[in-house]
């Protein structure tokens, strides 16, 4: 249950890390029925007298923001990435990529002189987002840090925030001015954010103060009060702050997996290291259970190893151009030679991943979906959705 009061400080918090004028015009492409739209997207752009205007469908955005010149948009990961992705492929697909490289590093050793030709060097990636876009602000999940600071390089400011529904939904968001690629943001001026009992490596619960925290679950009073205590929201995630303020956040409490020698593996950190490859579209961690026998003086007893286990879900376009280009027909993905050659693809890559990994964190196991995965409204992988997956979306 949020309040009239929870929202309006929600919006004048908000205000007060990231400059909004009245003549922004924000492209809504979020639900919303979500928290986030709905305050940050449509509720705060009304606060600051700046204009929405709404993109049709997802396959639209690139008319849609020329239509509109929109100049700021609020996007999840994975349409960001996407978006970033995309740029890259366009310059590599027309052979232009070492010329865009090389106007980056100019444009990066002009800016340190106090000159950026962003616009003029890169008008065309300009253009294909409208001609007026100069903000872009991430939130639902992380994002890739090289993907902001890639879009930055490209002259378009790319920022984070963290949130929940229960905050209205602001907890935490990146100044415009000064900010972190690999953290959430900052607690916003009036707000507190703080770690509750924190381990040797500083990390625990992020627990969160202000005035837009929720009057409570409806009809739930004990459920709130598991997670408001003290004037303190509980959020659930696991992070910690670093010597600057800014909030790092390593995992969700209810999806860290602790092995058997109470060790703590944060899912979201693998996730992250298979989702740096372009190869793989969406990765979901998991941590199973495999049981052994053994046998102590004559008693046999079960041993319980966790195995960490990662579901993939690949760019076939690009893993089926790479095995062409070795000869390999792609044209029935049943077929064992097909089958096999993905395998050993994510075989070597996750090789090479588990090298720079401490042994408990390797993955020792995979799969390849066929479809992808279930998701939120929000793009975000329905974690706890059946991972047993039948021979229909195992390849």
């Amino acid at each position: 249950m949020l309040s009239h009061h929870n929202i309006v400080y929600d919006l004048t918090e908000m205000c007060k890390m990231i400059n909004i004028q009245p003549e922004d015009t924000f492209l809504s492409v979020l639900p919303l029925h979500h928290t986030y739209e709905c305050t940050c997207g449509f509720l705060c752009v009304l606060y600051r007298g700046a204009t929405v205007a709404y993109c049709e469908k997802l396959s639209t955005i690139t008319r849609d923001l020329e239509d509109s010149k929109a100049s700021v948009m609020l996007v999840v990961p994975l349409l960001l990435e996407t978006m970033y992705k995309k740029i890259w492929r366009g310059a590599e697909k027309s052979g232009r990529d070492k010329t865009l490289r090389r106007a980056i590093k100019l444009n990066n050793a002009l800016k340190k002189v106090g000159v950026d030709l962003s616009r003029k060097l890169f008008a065309e990636i300009h253009k294909s987002f409208g001609g007026h876009m100069r903000l872009l602000v991430s939130g639902g999940a992380a994002v890739d840090p090289n993907v902001l600071e890639g879009l930055r390089d490209l002259g378009f400011l790319a920022i984070q925030g963290y949130g929940l529904t229960e905050c209205a939904p602001l907890a935490a968001v990146n100044r415009d001015t000064f900010y972190n690629d690999k953290s959430a943001g900052l607690a916003t001026p009036n707000s507190r954010l703080e770690i509750d009992e924190p381990d040797e490596n500083g990390i625990g619960e992020i627990k969160y103060k202000g005035e837009n925290i929720m009057l409570g679950y409806y009809n739930m009073p004990e459920l709130t009060a598991e997670v408001i205590r003290d004037g303190w929201f509980y959020t659930g995630d696991l992070g910690y702050i670093d010597e600057n303020g800014f909030l790092v956040i390593t995992g969700r409490k209810k999806n860290v997996i602790v092995t058997t020698n109470g060790k703590n593996i944060f899912p979201e950190e693998l996730e992250y290291f298979l989702g740096r490859d372009a190869r793989i579209l969406d990765a979901m961690v998991v941590g199973e259970n495999k049981v052994s026998s053994s046998s102590a003086g004559g008693d046999k007893s079960t041993v319980g190893e966790t195995v960490i286990k990662a579901y993939i879900f690949p760019d076939y376009a690009l893993v089926n151009a790479e095995l062409e280009a070795q000869g390999i027909n792609t044209s029935d993905i049943n077929a064992p030679a097909y089958r096999d050659a993905v395998r050993a693809m994510f075989t070597s890559l996750i090789n090479e991943l588990n090298i720079n990994l401490p042994s408990y964190k390797r993955i020792h196991k995979f799969i390849v979906r066929r479809n992808e995965f279930e998701k939120t409204t929000t793009k975000k992988i329905k974690r706890f959705v059946k991972t047993n997956l039948d021979d229909t979306d195992q390849l």
